[in-house]
């Protein structure tokens, strides 16, 4: 299953990559481990999967060890490895938060692209509001490791139901928007191995009451789901 229906885009590129193989060699491997083709032909197919990935001069960039590419290019090595045998699915660990915001950018069209090309479906796991607005089309907010609003994209954002979802959103500065506070959240998040009696967020909500602290509140809706007894905008 992993490597061929569900593979993985890493947080840091230099960690990812072995420092003592080429490029190439990486990308090699991660082919013949699923489909036992020849050298010949995986030196060929990964050359390819490097060129989707829109890495300049292909052939000689395989050639190169890790610490002879940029950050985003190791980061397009990375997805090339996760692309090397047609999964359904990636999951993407925050794969651009060791970028700038210019290559980044990139990153994401390039993943954008490459999910409607091929047909796949990205799981990308992100702090960013600005990545999910973008590359998004459903999110689900976590807390506590549990699943505390989902729905669609743009829905959620521009109307958050779950208090801590719109707690996260007001910390996100605006550009040109004026001077505001930033409404920072109180207090620290719970271990996970130790999680308090009901709503995980209730020490830290302001709507909270004692019905959130009695037990387990599930996560109920339709498209649009959320797991609070008082969610935001509801009378």
């Amino acid at each position: 299953m992993r490597g061929r229906k569900v593979a993985y885009i890493f947080q840091d590129p230099l960690s990812t990559l072995h420092p003592l193989y080429r490029i190439g060699d990486q990308l090699i491997e991660a082919i013949r481990v699923h489909d036992p083709v020849s050298h010949a032909e995986a030196h060929k197919r990964a050359v390819k999967l490097l060129e989707d990935v829109r890495i300049p001069n292909a052939a000689a960039r395989a050639r190169a060890h890790p610490h002879e590419l940029s950050g985003g290019m190791r980061q397009r090595v990375g997805i090339a490895m996760a692309l090397a045998n047609d999964p359904d699915i990636i999951i993407a660990d925050e794969p651009t938060t060791a970028l700038d915001v210019t290559v980044q950018a990139q990153i994401l069209a390039l993943l954008s692209d490459l999910r409607r090309d091929r047909g796949l479906a990205i799981l990308f796991i992100t702090h960013d509001f600005g990545v999910v607005g973008q590359l998004c089309d459903r999110v689900a907010v976590m807390y506590g490791g549990r699943i505390v609003e989902t729905g669609d994209t743009a829905e959620v954002l521009a109307a958050p139901a779950h208090p801590y979802t719109a707690r996260l959103i007001a910390c996100v500065p605006e550009l040109g928007g004026g001077q505001r506070e930033l409404a920072a959240i109180p207090g620290l998040p719970p271990a996970v191995d130790d999680l308090p009696a009901g709503c995980a967020f209730a020490p830290r909500c302001d709507k909270a009451q004692a019905a959130c602290r009695a037990s387990d509140i599930e996560l109920s809706g339709d498209a649009r789901k959320v797991r609070c007894l008082y969610p935001e905008g509801a009378s």
